[in-house]
């Protein structure tokens, strides 16, 4: 069903069981399917065939997929007898409780106009998600937890890593949970609107709301305002990510560092040191071009940043106590902050 793998996005509120039901609201030759949990919900419009003209009916979600993914037929049919509907497809069926509709929870409507969000955006923010934290308790540090947006910017930052994307087309002003932001990427392209409570994507037939963040807005685009026009060097990052995965294979701690310097213009040399590991020092060099700079850095993190990004050339600028890592165009720019 495709309903099931967009709804896959919006998670379940265990504690009330009345959400364990998805609302089927059905007319002549449709229905409209809400799955609700609070904090987000979705609806979706799927063609069907009715004996009544309109109807309203709750449906466990779990019995109906489970039929659904076990019968060999596309078509579902529902019948409500009292408090009981009974699910058949192909022949596979079951017949499962309901519950009152009256305590399932009436959704939130937009109210402003529906603006678009290009697949450039989506695509920034399947990036930016890597350069934020999980979770973190919104009345400390919010802005670790968030990816902003405004007018043609999207940006995320960690504490440790940052990223900030230009964008050739305008993004409405949002602030967007790590959920919320990975829910979103993977779509075709979508509308965006909101009220005070939701923010609201409608991509074709679906229409996600997820509860807007409490946090304030940050701005946090200096982070993409690289500190010199000179840089430092550019490196394929595969090789740096091969030294890095070599430092954390063999080191016993998780706070382990390592350091660049620039032998030449055209060697990078990579060196990482831990009494711990059984190695007196590991030491490589790489081939970069217009090389200059030093660099002490953790390894994890540095790793994080460059498989996050899509360019496999890196150029990297220096700034105060941290590097900007960018691609020759600069169609995005990450930054580093170094280790003590």
């Amino acid at each position: 069903m495709d309903f099931k793998n967009d709804s896959i996005k919006i998670p379940r509120d265990e504690i009330y069981p009345i959400l364990s039901y998805l609302k089927i609201d059905f007319h002549d030759n449709y229905c409209i399917i809400t799955k609700n949990g609070l904090k987000a919900f979705i609806k979706k419009g799927v063609s069907s065939e009715s004996t009544e003209k309109d109807g309203i009916m709750l449906v466990s979600e779990d019995k109906l997929f489970s039929i659904a993914e076990n019968s060999t037929s596309d078509m579902l049919e529902l019948t409500q007898v009292e408090d009981k509907i009974k699910i058949v497809s192909g022949r596979s069926k079951a017949t499962t409780a309901t519950d009152d509709l009256s305590k399932f929870p009436t959704n939130d409507e937009p109210t402003q106009l529906w603006q678009d969000i290009y697949i450039e955006a989506l695509t920034a923010l399947a990036s930016g998600i890597n350069f934020i934290v999980d979770e973190v308790p919104e009345k400390t540090q919010p802005q670790m937890a968030n990816i902003y947006c405004k007018e043609k910017t999207i940006v995320g930052c960690n504490g440790a890593i940052a990223f900030y994307k230009p964008l050739h087309d305008d993004i409405p002003e949002m602030i967007l949970r790590k959920e919320v932001a990975m829910a979103i990427s993977t779509l075709p392209g979508c509308k965006f609107s909101q009220n005070s409570s939701y923010n609201f994507f409608k991509s074709e037939s679906s229409m996600f709301a997820f509860s807007k963040s409490e946090s304030p807005f940050f701005d946090l685009r200096q982070f993409g305002k690289i500190e010199t026009d000179k840089p430092s060097f550019t490196i394929n990052k595969d090789d740096l990510i091969r030294f890095n995965n070599t430092c954390i294979n063999t080191s016993k701690s998780k706070l382990v560092t390592s350091k660049f310097n620039c032998l030449s213009p055209t060697v990078l040399q990579l060196i990482y040191e831990d009494p711990d590991s059984g190695l007196d020092e590991l030491v490589a060099s790489v081939d970069i071009k217009d090389g200059y700079g030093e660099f002490k850095y953790k390894p994890e993190v540095m790793n994080q940043l460059l498989k996050s990004i899509p360019s496999t050339m890196c150029v990297f600028y220096p700034g105060k106590n941290k590097y900007y890592i960018t691609d020759e165009s600069k169609s995005f720019v990450t930054l580093i902050m170094g280790s003590i």
